[in-house]
């Protein structure tokens, strides 16, 4: 009875981590949060370029920035994706 009762919690425990990961649409929208801060940040770049508050090579090397910042948010969000649906696979056989 004792080993049923054990069973039960570990099983119960799995489910729980399980339900804690299934939610990746928080990650869908911070991919999406991602995309929109680029694209603002590359709109108030232009605009400060517009409007002769930085230079040509000050507005190149911010654009560099930003799409490295985005480059490497993605690249995470693409990883953690990647290693919770594997971690979710690897519940749900257990």
């Amino acid at each position: 009875m004792e080993l049923i009762k054990k069973k039960n919690t570990e099983h119960e425990f799995l489910e729980l981590v399980a339900e804690s990961l299934r939610p990746i649409n928080s990650l869908d929208k911070l991919a999406s949060s991602n995309k929109r801060s680029l694209s603002d940040m590359v709109s108030y770049l232009s605009k400060l370029k517009k409007d002769h508050m930085i230079s040509h090579d000050q507005f190149t090397e911010l654009i560099t920035i930003a799409c490295a910042n985005y480059i490497e948010n993605e690249v995470e969000l693409r990883i953690s994706k990647s290693v919770n649906k594997r971690f979710l696979y690897f519940l749900d056989n257990i």
